[in-house]
C-alpha cells in the first residue's frame, strides 16, 4: 500500500506542476483566440510534465498495471486525474480534482481540428486509412522543403505533389522574394492543372543558435618507434609515465 501512495503523490505533484505552470503563463494563454486556449491549457500541461525525465515513475505505474502516461498529449490533465482518481480509489486517500481543459473525446478532435487547419486536408490515401479505422499516427502530411531548382523548375514541384507531398515549406533563410514567389506559383498552377492541393509554409529567416568557433587545445602528442626507409622498426619507441615533474629518466 505504500508503494502505491507515493506513487499517487507522485502524481498529485506532477499535475500540481502542471497546474502552477498554467497558472504562470495564464497571461500568454489569454492573448491566444478563444479557440485555441484549451489547446494551449494542455499544452502546457504537457510541457510540465515532460521537464523531468518520468521513465521512473512509468516503469512503477506499470508494474501496478496502470497507465504509463506514455500517451497523453492530447488530454494530459484529463489522463493525470484519471490515474489519481483509480489510485483514490485503492489508497482511500482523497484529493480534488481539477477541471482539466479537453477530455478523452474532445482533445484528439481539436488536434485533428488544429492539424487540418494549420497542414491542410489529409492526402486521399491517408484519408482512406484513417476512415476505414486504421492505427492511430496514421494522419500524417508530407512536408517538403523546397530546394533552390523548384524556382525555375516548375516540373519538380508537379512530380512532389504528385508523389504525397501536401505542404510545401519555404525557406526564406535561402533565395530571394521571386524564386519565393516563383515555387509559391508553380504549386498553385499544378494546382489548378488537376494535382492535389498543399499548403505553403514560409519559415522566414532570423537569428540561428552558434556554437561558435572550437578552441583549440594544442596538438596531441604522438608517440611511435623509429624506423628506417623501408618502415622496419630500428628502434623502439619507450614510454615512461611519472608523478614527480623532476623525476629522472631510467637507464635503459
Amino acid at each position: 500500500m505504500d508503494s502505491l501512495l507515493d506513487l499517487q503523490a507522485e502524481l498529485i505533484h506532477l499535475r500540481d506542476g502542471a497546474m502552477a505552470l498554467e497558472r504562470q503563463l495564464e497571461p500568454e494563454i489569454r492573448r491566444c483566440s478563444e479557440q485555441y486556449q484549451s489547446s494551449a491549457r494542455n499544452l502546457v500541461h504537457y510541457l510540465s510534465v515532460r521537464q523531468g525525465d518520468i521513465r521512473p515513475l512509468q516503469h512503477r505505474l506499470s508494474r501496478f498495471g496502470l497507465s504509463s502516461l506514455s500517451a497523453m498529449e492530447p488530454y494530459t490533465l484529463a489522463h493525470l486525474n484519471a490515474v489519481i482518481n483509480l489510485l483514490q480509489s485503492i489508497t482511500g486517500r482523497r484529493c480534488e480534482t481539477p477541471q482539466a481543459p479537453v477530455d478523452y473525446l474532445s482533445g484528439p478532435q481539436l488536434l485533428r481540428q488544429q492539424r487540418r487547419r494549420l497542414l491542410g486536408e489529409l492526402p486521399p490515401s491517408v484519408k482512406v486509412g484513417a476512415e476505414a479505422g486504421a492505427a492511430a499516427g496514421t494522419e500524417a502530411s508530407v512536408m517538403v522543403t523546397m530546394p533552390s531548382q523548384a524556382a525555375a523548375e516548375p516540373q519538380l514541384v508537379a512530380d512532389l505533389l504528385a508523389s504525397g507531398m501536401n505542404v510545401m515549406r519555404i525557406n526564406c533563410a535561402h533565395d530571394d522574394a521571386s524564386a519565393w514567389r516563383a515555387m509559391a506559383r508553380h504549386l498553385r498552377s499544378a494546382v489548378e492543372n488537376g494535382a492535389s492541393p498543399a499548403r505553403i509554409q514560409v519559415d522566414l529567416a532570423g537569428p540561428k543558435l552558434r556554437t561558435g568557433p572550437m578552441q583549440s587545445s594544442g596538438r596531441l602528442l604522438k608517440l611511435k618507434p623509429r624506423r628506417d626507409l623501408y618502415g622496419l622498426v630500428l628502434e623502439p619507441c619507450r614510454v615512461w609515465l611519472h608523478a614527480e615533474a623532476d623525476a629522472r629518466l631510467p637507464a635503459g
